[in-house]
């Protein structure tokens, strides 16, 4: 259980480019048209000053703190020149399904000051684009993708700016309630101090 919710919460929704919008897009359309993370990128262009305040994933907690209570952070959480990865699971003595929850938080600075092309999420049925007038200022945006199943459900939010990029995912059992994309935007402000 716990390892499907983590799978669902890390789905990326960055680096998509445009398509055929005839046909709606599936999960699988949105995977296969990531682009990979460059290998050649060092310490020194991934340690961006818009990460700087983040030492540890305890600083990410304090501001998801809500939104994490019962459960436990991960083993492989890790605060570090590439950027933030923090996940929090409910515990392994959790077997009721309607108790077991995910939360992550990743964050990295950006290379690019390009917005990432959404035309192939905005297919989606469950795709959805939220304006806010913080992250419009900031030249950014924020959009959700709401993965659905009959056990689980989890909501992947990103929030892009041109010098950072914030990934909040909130997974919970099906009809239970998720950190859900308007909330997890304002997650991510409040990361950035914004």
């Amino acid at each position: 259980m716990t390892l499907a919710l983590t799978s669902l919460g890390t789905l990326a929704l960055t680096g998509c480019t445009g398509g055929d919008t005839d046909e709606p897009a599936t999960a699988d359309d949105v995977a296969a048209v990531q682009e990979p993370a460059s290998d050649e990128a060092g310490p020194e262009e991934a340690d961006g000053a818009p990460l700087a305040h983040i030492s540890s994933c305890d600083d990410v907690g304090a501001v998801v703190a809500d939104h994490i209570a019962d459960l436990e952070p991960d083993e492989g959480n890790v605060v570090d020149e590439w950027g933030v990865t923090c996940l929090w699971e409910s515990p392994e003595s959790a077997t009721d399904p309607s108790l077991v929850r995910s939360v992550e938080v990743g964050m990295v600075a950006n290379e690019s000051a390009e917005p990432p092309a959404l035309d192939l999420l905005r297919a989606m049925d469950s795709f959805e684009e939220h304006a806010d007038p913080a992250v419009t200022e900031a030249g950014g945006v924020a959009y959700s993708l709401t993965l659905g199943a009959e056990i689980v459900e989890s909501v992947v939010t990103t929030v892009w700016f041109p010098d950072v990029e914030v990934t909040v995912s909130g997974g919970a059992a099906a009809n239970a309630s998720a950190l859900d994309g308007r909330a997890a935007v304002g997650v991510a402000l409040r990361l950035l101090g914004r």
